[in-house]
């Protein structure tokens, strides 16, 4: 689902994960996205701005990536 931050005026993605499918999810996105693995080139991973954590869910809001791809283009370019 797409929304945006009001309070930083930014389009974000918000994410609600099941905690008994995806236990994990949160602490790996965090690590993956803490130094010195953020600034690593090869790491493409998308922050998480905020978690909201509930007893069997969690709500991840992270930055929406706009893709820009030509509707008669059949490759990416790179």
């Amino acid at each position: 689902m797409d929304a945006t931050r009001v309070s930083a005026g930014l389009y974000v993605s918000l994410m609600i994960m099941n905690k008994l499918r995806h236990p994990h999810e949160v602490e790996m996105g965090q690590y993956f996205t803490s130094e010195p693995l953020a600034s690593h080139p090869k790491n493409h991973r998308v922050p998480f701005l905020e978690c909201r954590r509930h007893r069997t869910k969690k709500l991840i809001v992270m930055l929406l990536l706009f893709f820009s791809l030509s509707c008669h283009s059949t490759h990416l370019v790179r």
